[in-house]
């Protein structure tokens, strides 16, 4: 892909997210960030941002989400284990396109390759489908904390901080009872059997 074809393909992608994306809640967008803000909680943030590798010629992209409603909640309990995610960065929700292998938005590493771009607003349209579609649901999950989000855990835990407390918080925010949940949790979730549990209801 030449430069001028470079330039195309992010002018394209610029205009896909500042007038083809869509979302429930509070969102700002620019050429290659989407800032989301929570309409229910206030301190209840998101963004989902395209970075492009200049070595490989390839653009991937990063969710970040935090939640100071959450954090107030964690500080509350005080789990006996560490996060998932680096304390330095406080993120409660956080994966990029490059932990996934096979997925939605590529079919090889988690990269658009553009030297592998036949029809730029084809690629385009696609990216705008995955995120439309698929990603920013998930964004949308975290930031209103709807029963959604306790499948998203479950089935990607370690995208999580905490994701035991985060589904206990969930629960408490939709009134869901512990028999009402449907789903096992594993070791990536019951971290400390006891404290876990514990806040989520279930019997030992």
């Amino acid at each position: 892909m030449s430069k001028e074809d470079k330039k195309l393909f992010d002018e394209a992608l610029a205009t896909l997210l500042q007038n083809d994306i869509y979302s429930t809640q509070k969102l700002k967008a620019s050429k290659k960030l989407l800032k989301f803000t929570s309409e229910n909680f206030s301190r209840t943030v998101a963004s989902i941002g395209f970075d492009y590798l200049s070595g490989q010629k390839a653009y991937y992209f990063a969710i970040v989400c935090s939640s100071g409603e959450f954090s107030d909640y964690i500080s509350k309990i005080n789990p006996p284990y560490i996060s998932n995610n680096p304390p330095d960065f406080g993120y409660d929700f956080s994966m990029s396109s490059l932990m996934e292998n096979r997925g939605i938005f590529s079919r090889t590493d988690g990269k658009i390759y553009l030297t592998e771009v036949q029809d730029i607003n084809k690629t385009i349209m696609h990216i705008g489908h995955c995120l439309n579609e698929y990603y920013i649901p998930k964004v949308e999950n975290f930031l209103t904390f709807r029963p959604p989000l306790i499948k998203d855990i479950v089935e990607n835990p370690n995208f999580y901080s905490y994701p035991a407390p985060l589904i206990a918080f969930v629960m408490q925010k939709n009134s869901i009872k512990p028999e009402d949940l449907k789903f096992s949790f594993g070791k990536k979730i019951i971290k400390n059997s006891t404290f876990d549990k514990s806040i989520l209801g279930i019997k030992f």
